[in-house]
């Protein structure tokens, strides 16, 4: 995976938060974009880019929780957002569900990866029960956009991320939280490009998206010191995120990676494997991988992202063209991912739409054009749905 390309996308204030762990965590990784609607969110972000949309609607503000805005906000910018993924292989986004920003603007930012030709694997935040009962059909609303455009959609309910977590003072929750879900995200990119024991690949990556695609369970434990892969293995299959060990023994299909320090034994590999091989259904189908990262100090920590579904005849992914390959091939190789991501792609709605909140508002008019209207609309640019 070495001569891939990976951008990780925080989009919206929660999405915004937890990737920022992963820059702070990783300079060396992959590139971090942050993209959010409130200029105060992106003036704090240790984001490699920072991306602006809906100024011109929001004012450099929030969108209040109006999912409508998020999506018009992302729509109006689609064109930089585009520019994001030019040559990018895999783009995983993370996005709070329930808020306005990365509930509307979500399905918009995927769309533009995949007309890209890039994988995309998004982890979705839900939130927590004491929020409301309309945030939590936002969330579900959200959900239902995002498998039509998402090759891999990984849903981490914040209540039962809280009831793993187990710490009582709310600041530190908030932040164990983050650290854990980024955690999470991070062993995905770093298993298919930090050498590790055993690695996967990015074949090895598609196989497991193409065939076990849908939506998938998050499942984490970590521990130091001695004992630590008892202590790991018990957080992980006896915790909430994995509901106490039934979704791996009720999965088809299984991701495990393993991480640890330049300490980390084959000893310790087999332990943790045997542990989950014997809750595993009889049927299902193991991937896994190990990761020796430098800043692993005495510590293990074991990442599950497992799928209900397996399916052993998956739509045919495309790869981009190899060295050598003639113009003719590289030619096809483009336009069958083109018609992969057309196929799949959920129908942006490009038409003038309402104002929500700012239905009464005046536009804004400078030069003779209401900038009020989309970007692509005022210029009559023309996007392939």
């Amino acid at each position: 995976m070495h001569d891939r390309k990976v951008t990780i996308v925080g989009l919206g204030g929660g999405g915004c938060k937890i990737v920022d762990w992963i820059a702070r965590s990783s300079p060396d990784g992959p590139a971090i974009i942050t993209i959010s609607t409130d200029s105060e969110i992106l003036s704090s972000s240790h984001a490699t880019t920072k991306l602006q949309i809906g100024s011109v609607r929001t004012t450099g503000l929030g969108t209040g929780g109006d999912i409508n805005l998020g999506r018009l906000s992302a729509e109006d910018d689609i064109e930089m957002i585009s520019s994001l993924f030019e040559g990018v292989d895999l783009v995983i986004l993370v996005v709070a569900l329930g808020g306005g920003t990365g509930t509307g603007g979500a399905p918009v930012v995927l769309n533009a990866a995949r007309n890209a030709g890039a994988m995309t694997l998004c982890f979705a935040t839900l939130p927590f029960n004491f929020e409301g009962q309309q945030k939590k059909e936002y969330a579900e609303e959200g959900i239902a956009n995002l498998k039509d455009v998402s090759d891999a959609l990984i849903v981490v309910p914040n209540e039962r991320l809280f009831e793993f977590i187990g710490v009582s003072n709310v600041a530190d929750s908030f932040e164990k939280a983050d650290e854990v879900i980024s955690d999470g995200i991070s062993s995905v990119w770093k298993l298919i490009m930090k050498p590790g024991f055993i690695s996967l690949d990015f074949a090895h990556l598609q196989t497991i998206v193409r065939n076990g695609g849908g939506v998938c369970t998050f499942g984490y434990g970590s521990a130091s010191g001695e004992g630590r892969v008892a202590a790991a293995l018990k957080s992980l299959l006896e915790g909430s995120l994995l509901e106490k060990g039934a979704v791996v023994s009720e999965a088809r299909s299984l991701l495990v990676s393993i991480a640890g320090g330049s300490d980390l034994t084959l000893k310790e590999i087999d332990d943790v494997m045997k542990a989950i091989s014997a809750r595993m259904h009889k049927d299902a189908k193991l991937f896994m991988g190990t990761i020796i990262d430098s800043g692993f100090h005495d510590k293990l920590s074991i990442t599950v992202i497992a799928s209900e579904k397996w399916s052993s005849d998956p739509a045919a992914v495309t790869e981009k063209p190899k060295e050598g390959e003639t113009s003719d091939t590289s030619d096809k190789s483009k336009r069958t991912r083109s018609t992969r991501a057309k196929d799949l792609q959920t129908k942006l709605k490009l038409e003038p739409t309402g104002k929500g909140r700012f239905n009464n508002v005046e536009p804004t008019v400078l030069d003779g054009e209401d900038f009020d209207i989309p970007t692509f609309v005022r210029r009559s640019i023309s996007i392939e749905r």
